[in-house]
């Protein structure tokens, strides 16, 4: 079944509402994402680096990393304030771990990407990797030297970030629908009541260029008729525009029956 004119306005307009705000939603959530990782990664940024100072003063009173007797205690304290934090781990230059909040054992290799990740820091004060279900944020430990003697990283849990922006997805995406039905219904209300007349001189007209396209021969009788009566601006334009095409149909009509008699007596 073919759809009425007011249908097909009302579509369209839905249809290019929808991508409109289906473009602000995802722009919204990218930006929601985006903000909301760069606060949490920058409250543990925090951290590391006040803990870097700690430990950066202990070395640069002539302290190997190693000797910092209180260094556990003080990763303990911090990770117990924060239930994001799933270790903070204490290495030194070549890798292996020497202090650490999780049950890995002490001696360990860090991850190599770890290693890499600080190595090519410049001007950052701080690098940050992902791994399976953590977000890790890092700083390098330097003595007095300038020489790297180790670093810190800080695990953080990706469910707690994940869970968040899921969150917010799914509030955007039912105000999405919400808005789509409201505006929706709202849009075909108002076509339908300002497109009404439009609607129904539309419907003559096509009914009128199908009678007359179906029936040439017949001609001006109804167009007289409807010209007497009151007819509204746009009516009557309609009306015109009929009457020209069953002229113009009709002046077909004749020749196809002139060619017709043509042939007939050839």
């Amino acid at each position: 079944m073919r759809l009425n004119l007011t249908l097909k306005i009302s579509f369209t307009i839905i249809l290019l509402l929808s991508f409109a705000l289906g473009m602000i939603s995802l722009l919204n959530y990218f930006k929601y994402e985006k903000t909301f990782s760069s606060l949490v990664q920058s409250r543990f940024v925090v951290l590391v680096l006040d803990l870097k100072n700690t430990l950066e003063n202990s070395i640069n009173l002539g302290l190997s990393l190693a000797e910092i007797n209180n260094t556990q205690k003080i990763i303990e304290r911090i990770a117990q304030q924060d239930e994001q934090i799933f270790s903070i781990d204490i290495f030194d230059q070549t890798g292996a771990l020497l202090f650490s909040t999780s049950m890995v054992e002490v001696g360990q290799i860090v991850p190599d990407n770890w290693l890499k990740t600080q190595q090519r820091l410049t001007k950052e004060a701080y690098w940050t990797v992902t791994d399976q279900d953590a977000f890790i944020v890092g700083v390098p430990l330097i003595n007095n030297f300038g020489k790297t003697v180790g670093g810190v990283a800080l695990r953080s849990s990706k469910a707690y970030h994940q869970s968040k922006v899921q969150s917010m997805f799914i509030q955007l995406s039912k105000i999405f629908f919400i808005a789509i039905s409201s505006f929706g219904i709202l849009t075909i209300l108002i076509v339908f009541l300002f497109f009404r007349e439009i609607t129904r001189s539309f419907a003559k007209m096509s009914a009128s260029l199908q009678k007359t396209a179906d029936n040439p021969s017949v001609m001006h009788e109804d167009g007289i008729s409807e010209k007497k009566m009151n007819m509204s601006e746009l009516e009557q334009h309609v009306c015109e525009f009929k009457d020209k095409s069953e002229e113009a149909l009709a002046a077909l009509y004749q020749v196809q029956q002139t060619l017709k008699t043509l042939e007939e007596r050839t």
